[in-house]
């Protein structure tokens, strides 16, 4: 039986590159998951446009915006929850981002 003990070894450039590369690679994987979350979102706000009754029996309620799981946790950190329900946060968000607001406020 061998056992090797000693592994390849690699010089600091090769580390630093093959670390820049990965954080790289990790970015544009990030950015294109949150394409693809706020792609479905928007697909979810276009199905949910004037939708009136979501079988809760509210017949006034209305879907005011779509927002990722993710982003909306960070936006709740960042300025708490009562400033991300308000009602001028809203329209703001609204503004910023017509293609996740089905309806308006």
């Amino acid at each position: 039986m061998h056992i090797a003990v000693n592994g390849p070894k690699h010089s600091d450039q090769e580390i630093h590159k093959a670390l820049m590369e990965e954080l790289r690679t990790g970015v544009r994987l990030k950015e294109a998951m949150e394409k693809d979350r706020e792609k479905i979102c928007a697909q979810h706000a276009e199905r949910c446009k004037q939708a009136k009754d979501f079988g809760l029996g509210f017949k006034k309620m209305r879907l005011l915006s779509v927002t990722p799981a993710w982003e909306y946790h960070n936006l709740v950190n960042k300025y708490g929850r009562e400033e991300v329900q308000s009602r001028e946060f809203i329209k703001d968000y609204q503004k910023r981002f017509p293609h996740l607001s089905p309806n308006k406020l």
